[in-house]
């Protein structure tokens, strides 16, 4: 995951600004995890373990960020 993929997940959610644009930063490192998964396997690559991990992370940040743990906006 880039460097700018991993800050987009939790600067939106600091100043209470734009918390809603932390899932689709999730979302969208997820797809761009899934796609890693695919390239690394399509080559005689096996080693996705990272790929996984990052994709759980993404996976976890997208389901729990609007139910079990909701930043609320600046009012």
């Amino acid at each position: 995951m880039r460097a700018d993929g991993g800050l987009g997940i939790p600067l939106p959610s600091l100043p209470r600004v734009t918390p809603q644009l932390a899932v689709p930063a999730a979302l969208g490192c997820a797809a761009l995890q899934l796609r890693a998964i695919a390239f690394h396997l399509f080559r005689p690559e096996t080693d996705v373990a990272s790929n996984a991990a990052l994709l759980l992370l993404a996976a976890v940040v997208a389901r729990g960020r609007p139910t079990a743990v909701p930043v609320p906006g600046r009012t």
